[in-house]
């Protein structure tokens, strides 16, 4: 059943990747925002959603996550501690870069990765001073973040990834040669997945939810709900309730004593129906890991004799 679902998946993404180059001709639509070196600038996403993702994309190198925005409540997870001190969210999603240097010149992208895919247009950030011209593609690198989890996550996330390949060919002329070999890579990069885990809870009872990295470290760790709900925060080693979901309060629990280990799963207590769907955990320090957990809630039922 599971080679059956990774070969349809397969096919769906070469259909994908054939409409792809129907449209190579297409013009992108980039905007043009221009900053000096050293100063700060605010870039807008677009996108009316309750959460959204920031990544950049400065070819040849492969695309950076940046940090995920929630709304509701305001929240911010980054997928790199080094990003805290560089960028900041406004309202609306928009983000606040500080203190711009080269390095963080290139092409943002605001977008959700749930089921319905949207992406903001793209913000070329360039420098007064430099010339501004199309991206020159002259290899194929698209680095894909490791992580555990399961198949229909990895389908949602790799859309971005796609979106950045739809991006790269629109840019620039590829020859016949380096255009296969891209499609080759990405199909076989993105089918190393693992398969989706399941918990089953009853009403009432308890359900721990797995979650670990293989690196012993105190490290920022977010736990959500279909994506949106806040479940569990733990920054820099420590637990943090601040913007957790009411629904979430006094009922969850996590295992300190792991940490050390890179155990961060934790224990969701009282189920109710509600808590039923899907739940992430977002482990951040050097590599960002990310882990699904689909948890189904049954009723138990007692039988007299």
């Amino acid at each position: 059943m599971v080679n059956i679902l990774v070969i349809l998946t397969e096919i769906l993404l070469i259909l994908f990747l054939t409409d792809l180059l129907t449209w190579c001709q297409v013009a992108e639509i980039l905007t043009n925002q221009i900053t000096d070196l050293g100063q700060s600038v605010t870039i807008n996403c677009g996108l009316d959603l309750k959460e959204v993702t920031w990544f950049v994309l400065n070819l040849p190198d492969p695309p950076v996550l940046i940090l995920r925005s929630f709304s509701n409540p305001p929240a911010t997870f980054y997928f790199n501690n080094r990003f805290r001190q560089k960028y900041s969210v406004q309202p609306k999603h928009n983000l606040f870069l500080n203190n711009v240097s080269i390095d963080e010149l290139g092409v943002y992208y605001c977008t959700n990765i749930d089921r319905t895919a949207q992406f903001s247009n793209g913000i070329r950030l360039d420098r007064t001073t430099r010339i501004l011209g199309r991206f020159t593609l002259h290899n194929c690198s698209l680095h894909i973040l490791h992580r555990h989890t399961d198949i229909d996550i990895d389908i949602q996330v790799m859309m971005i990834f796609i979106f950045i390949i739809f991006d790269m060919t629109l840019s620039c002329l590829f020859s016949q040669l380096i255009l296969i070999n891209c499609i080759l890579f990405l199909i076989t990069s993105l089918f190393s997945v693992s398969l989706q885990e399941t918990v089953v809870g009853f009403t009432g009872d308890s359900a721990v939810l797995n979650c670990s990295s293989k690196e012993r470290q105190d490290i920022d760790v977010l736990w959500t709900f279909n994506y949106t709900q806040i479940v569990f925060d733990i920054i820099d080693g420590q637990v943090s309730v601040e913007g957790q979901d009411p629904q979430y309060k006094n009922r969850v629990e996590s295992f300190p004593e792991e940490y050390l280990r890179g155990n961060f799963s934790i224990k969701l207590n009282n189920l109710q129906h509600t808590d039923a769907g899907n739940y992430t955990c977002y482990i951040v320090k050097k590599e960002s890991v990310i882990k699904s957990v689909e948890l189904f809630i049954k009723v138990l039922t007692y039988v007299r004799f």
